[in-house]
């Protein structure tokens, strides 16, 4: 498993998000919502750990991978290479405080 999971907190904040945007959009179903709750709450204790942010003044990523970056309140899904920073989707160099690993894909069970 990957150290960098969401913590119970953060999937709760999101699910309420999802099940507000779920009423205005359709997206998901109130009762899937509750079916993703139900699945937070069964997560063993030891297998969630708090998602660790880095500075960028303590540690760079290897360069030209993907990873969330974060500056003033906002995250987007960026690079760094050729010493600087690039947003991925349009490529607009930014300056961002902290850092983190994105996480592993899903892995197919046989």
């Amino acid at each position: 498993m990957s150290d960098y999971y969401v913590s119970q907190r953060a999937a709760e904040e999101r699910l309420n998000r999802l099940e507000r945007e779920s009423y205005h959009n359709s997206v998901l179903w109130p009762d899937h919502v509750e079916e993703c709750r139900e699945a937070i709450r069964d997560i063993p204790p030891e297998e969630v750990r708090p998602v660790k942010w880095i500075p960028v003044t303590e540690r760079l990523p290897e360069t030209y991978t993907f990873v969330l970056a974060c500056f003033d309140d906002v995250q987007v899904i960026a690079f760094y290479g050729n010493y600087q920073w690039n947003e991925a989707f349009s490529n607009q160099v930014f300056y961002p405080s902290h850092w983190m690993p994105l996480p592993e894909f899903p892995k197919e069970e046989p």
